[in-house]
């Protein structure tokens, strides 16, 4: 019931709305990058992306986006001939960068690191570089907003 009232509540329902508006301009950027985004948009907090017809494999681009901290899964999408180890998808939620206060100016800026990664997987340069930059960002949203 306290959940349920909560649900219901102003602060909730603002969080929700941006959670999703996060994920529509993420969709968005990737759209206008060329990407083939499963969802044509969003109507929740996640997107799904077909690397593999940009020539990416999805196990690669995930692991290659971990070490420049960001982290996503890679997804089987529907048709995929691919195994599971080798799918063509990944799929990204944007709860967690709302949760540190991020919005949809900066899913613009995540999507265009992502690319970065995405078009140069097998490039340590660029992903040290990428994760240089994300530290920078999450140093503007911090998890905690008091010392810990």
């Amino acid at each position: 019931a306290v959940i349920l009232k909560m649900a219901k509540g102003k602060p909730f329902v603002a969080i929700q709305k941006k959670t999703i508006d996060t994920a529509r301009t993420l969709s968005e950027q990737f759209i206008k990058k060329g990407y083939r985004v499963l969802t044509h948009g969003t109507d929740t907090h996640q997107v799904i992306i077909d690397v593999a017809s940009r020539g990416a494999d999805a196990g690669l681009v995930e692991k290659a986006l971990e070490k420049s901290n960001i982290v996503l899964n890679r997804n089987l999408l529907p048709g995929d001939e691919r195994n599971p180890g080798a799918t063509s998808g990944i799929r990204i939620g944007t709860a967690a960068m709302v949760a540190r206060g991020m919005g949809p100016a900066e899913a613009g800026i995540v999507a265009d690191l992502m690319d970065r990664v995405i078009t140069h997987v097998n490039r340590p340069d660029v992903i040290l570089a990428v994760k240089k930059e994300i530290v920078l960002l999450c140093r503007r949203f911090p998890v905690y907003k008091v010392p810990v």
